[in-house]
């Protein structure tokens, strides 16, 4: 019955090569019928016959991902695509599914099946076994702001069988998401070509969080390729250069955001944070002007500016500015430690701006 796949999963791979996507496909070796058998009593009802059979062949898997999935620290957490749940998962995702989440709502037969890890809202796929067709299971959109019992009206495919082809036609056909049935629902389904300069953005965005600055400027590298006014990932390929102590590469890269979005405060605030490395204090300041200009009530950009003023021996500017920060943040609930304003040279040094409540 799926003797097509291994087809469809190379007509996939090119079609992630064409549009730049870092997605792959993980299949788990086979399920044993025993492993099959145990699942199902540990369910209380049985599988239906083509995902029986999809278990035969893989034990479960991940489609469409950039992660296997087996880290758990949220913070890293990758794209996980559609999470096709094996025996050794299937009871364990239904049991959370319905004592921590459905607890108090209506649940029945139903089996979920598929976890939706790209979106991350905790919807799934589940099969019906109250609605069969040649013994096969009814597949349902159980979308997490409908209760369950509203669910059987949210019929998607006739069995896993046609489910999986669908899916693959999406994304080989129509080059669009998986999710196919979000079509009419939500802007999800759109084009891959639509989110080609967003996907390799976060991938970039991913990469940064685990210090990969090298693979994070390739991806954003890819997007201004794609997008050369894409003001975020000149912000975001700034931010590493200054990681990696290339202040003059985070200055140009800041200087490019600007260009493609003059309202971008964290920009003008990241580049004068940049030129006081060099020492170009009073071109700092007249990036904090700008970005305070922007946005007048911002105490972090107000405090920067005090340090510059503080390093070119204007006291008087230095402390209007943190005392206008120590306001801001109060006004905010919050207070700013003043600590010493002078370092052991006889120098004004800024604040210590806190979040502690007050």
């Amino acid at each position: 019955m799926f003797e097509w796949l291994p087809e469809r999963i190379e007509q996939a791979y090119r079609v992630f090569q064409e549009f730049s996507l870092d997605w792959k496909f993980i299949l788990n070796p086979p399920a044993t019928a025993d492993e099959i058998q145990a699942c199902e009593v540990a369910l209380g009802v049985p599988l239906p016959p083509s995902y029986r059979e999809f278990l035969l062949r893989y034990n479960g898997a991940y489609l469409f991902c950039t992660d296997s999935g087996e880290t758990s620290d949220s913070s890293v957490w990758d794209n996980l695509g559609l999470i096709i749940q094996g025996t050794d998962n299937l009871v364990k995702f239904n049991q959370h599914k319905k004592e921590e989440i459905y607890l108090n709502e209506e649940w029945n037969s139903l089996i979920a099946f598929c976890d939706l890890g790209r979106i991350r809202t905790g919807d799934f796929c589940g099969f019906d076994p109250q609605q069969t067709m040649n013994s096969d299971y009814a597949v349902l959109d159980c979308f997490h702001e409908l209760a369950p019992a509203d669910w059987r009206q949210a019929r998607i495919a006739s069995s896993f069988a046609e489910w999986l082809v669908r899916i693959f036609d999406q994304v080989v056909v129509h080059k669009k998401y998986p999710e196919y049935w979000f079509e009419t629902e939500s802007s999800s389904s759109f084009s891959l070509a639509e989110e080609t300069a967003t996907a390799l953005n976060r991938q970039g965005l991913k990469k940064a969080h685990r210090h990969d600055y090298t693979g994070a400027i390739r991806y954003f590298d890819q997007v201004l390729l794609l997008d050369p006014n894409n003001h975020e990932a000149y912000y975001e390929r700034g931010n590493i250069h200054i990681a990696l102590s290339n202040y003059q590469g985070g200055i140009e890269d800041f200087t490019h955001a600007i260009c493609s979005n003059p309202q971008s405060v964290i920009a003008y605030n990241k580049r004068g944070l940049a030129r006081c490395k060099f020492g170009d204090y009073e071109g700092a300041i007249t990036d904090f002007d700008q970005a305070l200009h922007i946005s007048p009530r911002d105490a972090e950009i107000y405090n920067n500016r005090g340090n510059a003023h503080s390093h070119l021996g204007d006291r008087q500017r230095a402390m209007e500015d943190y005392q206008k920060a120590t306001e801001l943040l109060a006004e905010e609930g919050k207070i700013a430690d003043e600590g010493d304003f002078y370092d052991d040279e006889g120098k004004l040094i800024c604040i210590i701006i806190s979040t502690e409540k007050v």
